[in-house]
């Protein structure tokens, strides 16, 4: 009887079963259910979870999985599904998976320590989240894993020895973290460890010796750390090794000569740290060589004309070290070089005319050297050159004609050199001119007026020269400017009505010291962006026009030392961000507006030379006791009595109608007797 019921409990089971179907209630395997319970702790776009259903047999057709033939899972890929959350310790569970790329997601929490379970594991990918704490000590139990990547986290901590005994590994990717301690002694035991990625930490110690035994090792990458020591003789023996990054640590000694073995180097970055000597002529032996950097160290003595060997090189970096000697002329052989940049060294010699046979060349940067002679004609046959900066060194003789065939050219910065002869006068006509900078040198004759042509040029620095004539309308008219400073020149005439009235970009105007006529432009107005305005020294006249009050970010404004006349605009006192005033040395008559009372910013004012009269605004007082001669020349113009030492004495209608109230009086014969107190 109990065997019949038993027969009939099942067969009812079994009907139940088939008639429930997919929704049978225990129907998902094992590997489904771990996969629904880490559902509970993630967050993400219904499209992507929508498919993971708990009343399916298994999880195989579900979003981002992949599974054995037993239907077990092999593959999780959620990368980059915009996924948040924490991962739950119940990945463990998943001991068949073999590959999980939950990277480039939001993921926050910990790494689970469960994942060691996972002793299948191939492939762990978790990099770019929001991940924090220790790397799992027990990671080391992946004895299958052949890639790591945990890179651009939060992980902190120490490396774990125990991620270094995985046999397989192939990959670590740990960059972009905030991991510290030293890196472990025992890299070495991954023998088949082709890719080391622990840049951007904070790692200290030494690079450890064991490091040699990774033959196979493509990629090391230890950048950006607190590395300290010497940089290892055995790397050298990598002989496989193609980029070599150890920028911004704190290694010193030499760079060293062994890396010349190193016959398949792509890439090599030693900039930023304290490397000394000579660098490595052995080098030039490394022919696929793309990059070189090495700036910001203590290099001495001359570059290796071995370097011009390299044919497939396109980037050399050697600025900002001791470096002696000339430019080789070798480098003129490396005909793919993009970006040379050899600046603030102690080069002397010539700049090498063969560098015009660099096709390619885009960038040339040899400034804040001692390089002399005339920059030759032939340097313009590179015809891809976009950005030439030659400043601070001890060049002569006029700037070649043959500058202006050059169509790509951007970037020209030649100031503080010994430059003479006039700017040539098609410059710009051709290129997309962006920035130029002539300072500080003896040129001569005038602005050309095709600096402009293209409509791009945002920088035209040509200060301390002798240039003549007037500011061409091109240039006035330019409406790109943001930079625009002619300062200590020759340039005379006026300045028309229409001065930059399309240019909402200008933040900085600066012509102080020419011989420049007319009135100040009411046009300036439009330059809604000027903080900066220098138009002092010149020989302007009429009255200061009430729209420079408009000039709402302006923080410096000196007109001093002209023949100005009239009064100063109330509009003056709603600029309310100005920091420095200088009127000084005109014709200025009337008193000071009350409107300038409330001008908080001012820190320096001079209104000296002049006629006003009346009474200095208050809030002006401490710029008074701080500089009094900055208001002296105005035998008219007064203080209120602040410090019961009376001077003199004046009306004033601020003080009531007719009343008499008590005052510095501050003219020429007044200042003398105020200092002397």
């Amino acid at each position: 009887m109990k065997m019949r019921s038993l027969l009939c409990i099942t067969i009812h089971l079994a009907v139940a079963a088939i008639a429930l179907g997919p929704h049978f209630i225990g129907a998902l395997n094992s590997d489904g259910t771990v996969l629904i319970s880490l559902l509970k702790n993630l967050n993400g776009p219904a499209n992507v979870f929508s498919s993971w259903r708990s009343s399916d047999e298994n999880p195989c057709n579900w979003e981002g999985v992949f599974c054995h033939a037993d239907h077990t899972v092999r593959v999780l890929n959620l990368t980059d599904r915009q996924i948040s959350g924490t991962l739950s310790p119940a990945i463990g569970g998943l001991h068949n998976l073999k590959e999980l790329y939950l990277d480039i997601n939001s993921l926050s929490g910990t790494i689970p320590p469960e994942l060691g379970n996972c002793t299948k594991m191939e492939f762990l990918y978790l990099s770019s989240n929001n991940l924090h704490g220790r790397i799992p000590a027990q990671l080391g139990g992946l004895k299958s894993l052949r890639s790591l990547s945990l890179y651009n986290n939060f992980l902190s901590g120490s490396i774990p020895h125990s991620i270094f005994e995985l046999p397989l590994l192939e990959a670590i990717y740990l960059n972009t973290n905030n991991l510290t301690g030293p890196i472990p002694s025992n890299v070495g035991n991954v023998r088949g460890l082709s890719k080391l990625w622990l840049g951007q930490n904070s790692l200290t110690g030494a690079i450890p010796l064991s490091i040699a035994n990774c033959s196979h090792l493509t990629e090391l990458y230890l950048h950006d750390n607190r590395l300290a020591g010497d940089l290892p003789e055995f790397l050298g023996r990598l002989s496989k090794l193609e980029y070599l990054y150890v920028t911004s640590n704190n290694l010193g000694g030499r760079i060293p000569k062994s890396l010349g073995n190193c016959a398949n180097l792509i890439e090599v970055e030693f900039s930023n740290n304290h490397f000394r000597g000579e660098f490595p002529e052995e080098l030039g032996k490394c022919t696929n060589l793309t990059m070189i950097s090495a700036t910001q160290n203590q290099l001495t003595g001359p570059i290796p004309a071995a370097l011009g060997s390299l044919q497939y090189l396109k980037q050399l970096y050697l600025n900002q070290n001791f470096l002696s000697g000339g430019i080789p002329a070798e480098l003129g052989n490396c005909s793919l070089l993009v970006d040379l940049r050899l600046h603030i060294n102690k080069l002397q010699g010539f700049i090498p005319p063969v560098l015009g046979k660099l096709q390619n060349l885009q960038i040339l940067f040899v400034s804040n050297n001692s390089l002399e002679g005339q920059i030759p004609p032939q340097l313009f046959e590179a015809k891809s050159l976009q950005e030439l900066y030659l400043y601070r060194n001890r060049l002569t003789g006029s700037i070649p004609p043959e500058i202006t065939d050059l169509k790509n050219l951007r970037y020209v910065f030649l100031f503080d050199n010994q430059l003479s002869g006039s700017i040539p006068p098609t410059l710009g006509a051709r290129s997309n001119l962006t920035g130029i900078d002539f300072t500080g040198n003896q040129l001569t004759g005038s602005i050309p007026p095709t600096l402009c042509s293209s409509g791009k040029l945002k920088l035209l620095l040509v200060v301390g020269n002798q240039l003549e004539g007037r500011i061409p309308p091109e240039i006035e008219k330019c409406s790109s400017l943001s930079r625009l400073i002619l300062s200590h020149n020759r340039l005379s005439g006026f300045l028309s009505s229409n001065f930059l009235v399309t240019n909402h970009n200008v933040d900085h105007l600066d012509m102080k010291g020419n011989k420049l006529e007319g009135t100040v432009p009411s046009s300036l107005e439009h330059c809604k962006n000027l903080s900066f305005m220098d138009l002092s020294m010149n020989e302007l006249s009429g009255a200061l026009p009430p729209q420079l009050g408009q000039l709402s970010k302006l923080k410096l404004l000196n007109l001093g030392s002209n023949r100005l006349s009239g009064s100063i605009p109330d509009s003056i006192g709603h600029l309310s961000e100005l920091q420095s005033m200088d009127l000084s040395s005109n014709n200025l008559s009337g008193s000071i507006p009350p409107a300038l009372d409330g001008m908080s910013s001012l820190v320096h004012v001079n209104i000296s030379n002049n006629h006003l009269t009346g009474c200095i605004p208050k809030s002006w007082s401490k710029l008074w006791n701080s500089s009094p001669s900055s208001f002296s020349g105005n035998p008219g113009l007064c203080l209120a009595e602040n410090d019961g030492k009376i001077l003199c004495k004046c009306k004033s209608k601020q003080h009531g109608m007719g009343g008499q109230s008590s005052h510095h009086r501050i003219g020429r014969w007044g200042l003398d007797r105020i200092v002397r107190f």
